[in-house]
Parts: C-alpha cells; structure tokens; sequence
C-alpha cells in the first residue's frame, strides 16, 4: 500500500478502525513519521476504536519522529480546551527522552494534567 493515509479514521465505516489501526501500528517509524498529525488526532477519544492500538504505537515511536507533532497536539489540544485529549497526551511523559525534549512550559503542563488524569 502506497499511502496510508487511507486508513485514517476511515469515514464510510467507523467498524473498520479497529483493524486499520492494526495495519497502521504494524508499519515502521519512517513509513508512519508522516501522518504523525493523523496518529494523534486519533487519540483525541480513546472509546474510538482503534485508538489504544494507536497509543501503544506511538509510544513505540522514536522520539524524534514524534516531537515535532506531539508540541504541535499539545497546542492544538491547548486551543480548544481538549482536557481529555491533554489527558490522553499526557501519558507520553512516562517516556522520560519525550518529556526531556518538552519545552518546559509543556513540562510543566503534561505533568500536571499526568498526575490530575492518574488520581481518578
């Protein structure tokens, strides 16, 4: 398959997710660093299905090739007031190289939304 970008949330058919996320997950980091924006929108909701393959993978990723569109999330999640997706996002400080590479302003706010999302 030439572009994955097909496999994305496909709209005809939210049953498919599932198995397209297992597809998805199964590719190398340099197949997946360019549809990284995709790999996090589809973590906005983790009832969608799919979505847990989909984490899983991204914390598999190297660092490098999720840095850039993880800030990137993290604002967009920012702007429209997404708490559960910064929840959702925050789960990727665990990995200490990410959390290093965070500007500290994020630091500080992945952290915080960490800690708030594991009390529950």
């Amino acid at each position: 398959m030439e572009y994955l970008s097909v496999l994305f949330q496909p709209i005809e058919d939210k049953s498919v997710w599932e198995n397209c996320a297992k597809v998805i997950s199964s590719k190398s980091d340099n197949e997946l660093k360019k549809y990284m924006n995709n790999m996090f929108e589809w973590i906005k909701d983790m009832n969608w299905p799919g979505a847990f393959d989909i984490y899983a993978r991204i914390k598999r990723m190297n660092v490098d090739c999720i840095m850039e569109n993880y800030i990137y999330a993290i604002k967009i999640a920012l702007k429209y007031q997404d708490i559960n997706w910064l929840d959702y996002l925050s789960g990727l400080i665990e990995n200490p190289e990410v959390y290093k590479l965070l500007p500290e302003e994020y630091q500080k706010l992945m952290t915080k939304y960490y800690n708030d999302f594991r009390k529950e």
